[in-house]
């Protein structure tokens, strides 16, 4: 058991317990509820502290309903219950929302007719789909990104980030992807020339760094055009040093790239179709069904 000496002053604060690192290079707290409780008192006053506070301040006032223990033990969670690292998150979660959805619909619940309102074409576009039902071996979930889906000119590329963030949302709903992280698949492959859209992609970086509180496991390229390298060599300075390690890019055939995500337990009938699995993935219906309860 590692003790994280940055969350832990001993007079003070009481000490986390991390496990050794797993096969994506990440650690995890030991859970218990006193942990809980004494880092919620620690994060109230991190809060109090945080430098330029005006966005956390709007929140509470405008949604109150939206920022409570709940909403604080995400960020806990994302920042292994380093209080101080998150109580700045959250202040730069609102931040970045209230640019991102407007001083209006940022303060409204994370749903289709809430927040989401006026964003059903990139909603329905569907970049950033769930792959429903199916986690990876500790309960991470699996969220599948398809370039070739991509149609900038519908829509705008912010309405594009919002449903991203809304799917997101989604996800922490999730207890364990709270707790244990998410996996990207991806393929950059595109049907027409131009439509990865570098801009969106730049945009969607920026807006998910140290805002949304999730724990990125690993990001798996599938099958990269000749394109990729260009692209990647933009992006990549704008993605953290420890996010990066996380990063596999797996070129070959499909029995190649299948055995390559086995091996982080993402066995054929949890992967897309498009990546060479079994998996269907209906995002119609899931929104669908997300809409008739009300999220």
């Amino acid at each position: 058991v590692i003790v994280d000496p940055v969350s832990c002053v001993a007079h003070k604060t009481m000490k986390v317990e991390l496990s050794e690192p797993d096969k994506f290079g990440q650690r995890h707290p030991n859970e218990t509820p006193e942990l809980i409780e004494s880092k919620l008192q620690e994060l109230e006053t991190a809060l109090d502290e945080v430098k330029d506070p005006q966005w956390w301040l709007q929140a509470m006032v405008r949604c109150p309903d939206l920022v409570g223990t709940k909403f604080k033990l995400m960020f806990l969670r994302c920042e292994l219950f380093n209080a101080k690292n998150a109580a700045k998150r959250i202040n730069s979660y609102w931040k970045e929302r209230i640019r991102l959805f407007g001083k209006e619909k940022a303060f409204l619940p994370m749903t289709q007719e809430g927040a989401l309102a006026g964003d059903e074409v990139a909603l329905h576009m569907a970049f950033s789909r769930i792959v429903t039902g199916e986690t990876d071996p500790h309960g991470r979930m699996l969220i599948f990104d398809d370039p070739s889906r991509l149609e900038v000119e519908e829509t705008t590329r912010e309405s594009l980030v919002r449903s991203i963030w809304y799917v997101l949302h989604a996800v922490l709903e999730s207890e364990a992807t709270q707790k244990r992280g998410i996996i990207f698949m991806s393929t950059p492959r595109v049907k027409r020339e131009g439509q990865f859209d570098i801009q969106f992609q730049i945009m969607l970086v920026n807006s998910l760094k140290n805002s949304v509180p999730l724990r990125l496991s690993g990001i798996f390229i599938c099958y990269p055009p000749l394109y990729f390298k260009w692209m990647w060599n933009t992006v990549r300075p704008l993605i953290p040093k420890r996010l990066l390690l996380r990063v596999q890019v797996w070129r070959g055939t499909e029995e190649e790239v299948l055995a390559n995500l086995a091996e982080y337990g993402l066995t054929a009938e949890k992967v897309p179709k498009e990546l060479g699995g079994e998996k269907e993935l209906d995002s119609e219906k899931w929104l669908k069904e997300r809409k008739e309860a009300g999220l």
